[in-house]
């Protein structure tokens, strides 16, 4: 079986006052357990200073918004909230190469 990338980052942009995040939010801990920590997960919230530059860095501008980088690039790119199984798809696809 061949083992996955060293180093796999979920990055979730979200704000408090966004409806559809929350879901999000939960369905991405909630993998994070099944994938038993195999990714980094962090949530970045757009309701504070450092939240709000760090997504105009990333060039967000819609939440929630999900950026999945290997090795410290950037593989994919998930504006809005993903379809039921996209974001478990799209991890099983950089995780199980």
């Amino acid at each position: 079986m061949k083992e996955g990338p060293a180093s796999v980052l979920l990055r979730l942009f979200t704000h408090p006052a966004c409806a559809g995040c929350g879901p999000v939010v939960k369905s991405a801990w909630e993998l994070h357990e099944a994938f038993k920590g195999r990714f980094e997960l962090k949530t970045i919230s757009l309701e504070t200073k450092p939240g709000l530059d760090e997504a105009f860095a990333q060039g967000i501008k819609t939440i929630p918004t999900i950026l999945l980088f290997v090795e410290g690039v950037e593989v994919e790119r998930i504006i809005g909230a993903p379809a039921a199984g996209q974001l478990e798809q799209t991890l099983q696809k950089i995780l199980n190469p």
